[in-house]
């Protein structure tokens, strides 16, 4: 649940000539130009406008149904179901749209349609122009969460039905295909700025230096930073992954005159944080923020104006030094052109028994909140239990490409072991002109103390104020230990059990079984696979974003309910027949199967047939590209 004030202006406020142009632009906004906003946040940038308002609300599915009315203007930014089946419609009076929960890609390609194995997102631009009915019908689901947005008074929006989308193909495609390129946008200042540097730590011992010790980088003039990145650059790194990225911390300052001048930044969190990564460095498919582990680089496509100057630094509490590259991209502006909005950013680490309170953003004065990350090292495998902001948590598998919200980290079982999310709220971010209080209420999945932390991105001016905003010492920073008993997860596996629907031969049946930590299987948990008869199989699915040449690896169970398994890949048998015979229960550690050439697309597959009619138990797999020698 979000809770924050709803919008009021001061009746004293007059509008600008700026603001009224922004109004006027409000009015004439097209479904491209709300396309446009999944990926070029500059809109949040300005100034809230009167009336401008947002929701976040989660709906009952009743014995398989649910009816709610929507009155626009509006816009559904997010849909989230949990369940795969049933059809979603919208009654706009005189037409509808219809979606298939259980084929959303015949609507939309992932990312605006993603299926999660058990729970179907939409963040497809849905706008109404007047009323319209949401229903739900012939579903599994308990229930559906939706994000909407509420244009300023005046706003015309079209209906969305099916025939307007088709209309819209060609927008909508191209909108895909830059969220899939995960390309950075292209700036009006030439070449891009970058600056090489080190930071490192500085006890007292050494003599005086005016930058401490940090990496400091100022950029002049005004405009905005339309993107930024980081690639580190040192031979020989000064620490493990987990312990560096907590241990740097990122600042950003903006209106600074020089390099050493002394600044209150609006943005002060661990550096991995802010590029939404915990534990290492963790790729993700989100185009706004993460980690492209081909290019080994952090970056950041939030915008970020600036008056007079920007100042980035870098702050260590290594002693060695941390060298890396950081570049950017800007758009120079002239000063009554940059926009009254920018950055900010906030970092809590806590820990709490149940629920986690501090995980929580209060602004006094304006602001928009776009999204927030929440990760959590839990000693407990009960299952996540999230309200509708985090619900997409309990999902069963992580697909190539998703944009309202990413699953970053989760080992299981349940909640046991590290796990990491982020939600997105794009054009629905709640926004307010006076006070914003932005507490989803997250549960934590035990009654046993649980490390946690929080991260917020949003929008503000430099007035604007949190609550409780702390600054940490690296021994808060830094991770807590992984908890106990010894935990096994094998670095960059799909987990077999965390798909819960894979394809199987009729008559088969599957299952999640749950081990003794001894064992060594990973993440303490594996798909038992029952056949009905031999040469049957069960088949996970898998996308391949770049063609290339793929490593295949796999770890079977053995026991004596097992017995010998064949490899498929994409339907052809690959590698030898594996004996998954013996006496006692146990893993076959990882099999290299082979080297295969793969095409870019979703619908790649990955099976374990039954040579004998004997179970399977299939505990996880590995799909890497092949590394140049």
């Amino acid at each position: 649940m979000v809770d924050f004030s709803m919008i009021s202006f001061i009746t004293s406020l007059t509008c600008s000539l700026s603001l009224l142009s922004v109004l006027a632009q409000a009015q004439e906004l097209s479904y491209s130009q709300l396309l446009d906003r999944t990926h070029d946040l500059r809109y949040l940038c300005e100034m809230p406008l009167p009336g401008e308002r947002s929701e976040q609300l989660r709906l009952a599915v009743d014995a398989g149904s649910l009816e709610y009315s929507i009155t626009g203007p509006a816009v559904i930014s997010r849909i989230f179901v949990d369940s795969t089946s049933g059809e979603l419609a919208i009654d706009f009076g005189a037409t509808k749209l219809l979606v298939d929960l259980g084929d959303v890609k015949r609507l939309v390609a992932a990312p605006l349609a993603t299926n999660y194995g058990n729970a179907t997102v939409i963040s497809l631009p849905i706008t109404i122009a007047a009323d319209a009915k949401l229903t739900v019908s012939g579903t599994t689901a308990s229930h559906l969460d939706i994000d909407v947005w509420y244009p300023a008074k005046g706003a015309v929006l079209p209906n969305s039905n099916n025939k307007f989308l088709r209309s819209q193909r060609r927008a909508i495609d191209g909108t895909i295909r830059v969220l899939v390129a995960n390309d950075r946008p292209v700036t009006l200042l030439v070449p891009n700025p970058k600056k090489t540097g080190v930071a490192y730590f500085r006890s007292a011992e050494l003599p005086p230096s005016s930058t401490n010790g940090e990496f400091r980088w100022l950029i002049r003039g005004n405009g905005v930073v339309r993107w930024m990145e980081i690639r580190f650059v040192h031979k020989e790194a000064p620490a493990e992954i987990e312990e560096l990225l907590r241990s740097l911390v990122l600042k950003i300052e903006y209106g600074c005159d020089s390099i050493e001048e002394e600044s209150d930044a609006t943005v002060e969190m661990p550096l991995g944080d802010f590029f939404a990564n915990y534990r290492g460095a963790n790729g993700s498919n989100s185009y706004l923020l993460g980690y492209n582990q081909d290019t080994q680089t952090f970056y950041c496509r939030l915008p970020m104006p600036f008056r007079d100057s920007v100042r980035f630094s870098i702050a260590s509490d290594i002693v060695k030094p941390a060298r890396f590259v950081m570049s950017a991209g800007v758009d120079k502006l002239l000063l009554d052109e940059v926009p009254p909005l920018t950055l900010r950013s906030n970092f809590v680490r806590a820990t709490d028994v149940s629920s986690a309170s501090s995980a929580r953003l209060k602004v006094s004065g304006i602001a928009r909140m776009f999204a927030a990350m929440f990760s959590f090292t839990s000693s407990s495998s009960l299952a996540l239990e999230q309200n509708n902001d985090f619900a997409f948590a309990n999902t069963s598998q992580v697909p190539l490409y998703s944009m309202g919200e990413n699953v970053l980290l989760r080992q299981g079982p349940g909640a046991f072991g590290n796990n990491s999310f982020v939600r997105w709220y794009h054009v629905a971010a709640p926004s307010t002109v006076k006070e914003l209080v932005y507490n989803p209420q997250l549960s934590l999945p035990s009654d046993v103390e649980t490390d946690y932390s929080f991260s917020a991105w949003w929008y503000g001016t430099l007035d604007s104020k949190v609550e409780g905003a702390t600054t940490y010492s690296v021994a808060q920073r830094l991770h807590a230990e992984k908890p106990q008993p010894n935990f096994f997860v094998l670095s960059n596996a799909t987990e077999a059990e965390h798909t819960t629907t894979p394809r199987m031969s009729k008559g088969s049946m599957v299952a999640v079984e749950m081990v003794d930590p001894s064992l060594a299987v990973s993440a303490l948990q594996y798909s038992k696979w029952t056949p009905s008869d031999s040469m049957q199989a069960v088949i996970y699915d898998f996308a391949i974003a770049e063609s290339g040449t793929f490593d295949f690896k796999v770890q079977l169970m053995t026991g004596p309910e097992f017995g010998k398994v064949q490899v498929l890949i994409d339907g052809r048998a690959t590698g030898e027949v594996i004996e998954c015979h013996s006496d006692g229960l146990g893993i076959t550690g990882l099999i290299d199967i082979g080297t295969v050439r793969m095409m870019a697309r979703e619908s790649h597959s990955l099976g374990f047939r039954s040579v004998d009619e004997k179970t399977v138990g299939v505990d996880c797999y590995i799909v890497s590209k092949t590394e140049k020698k």
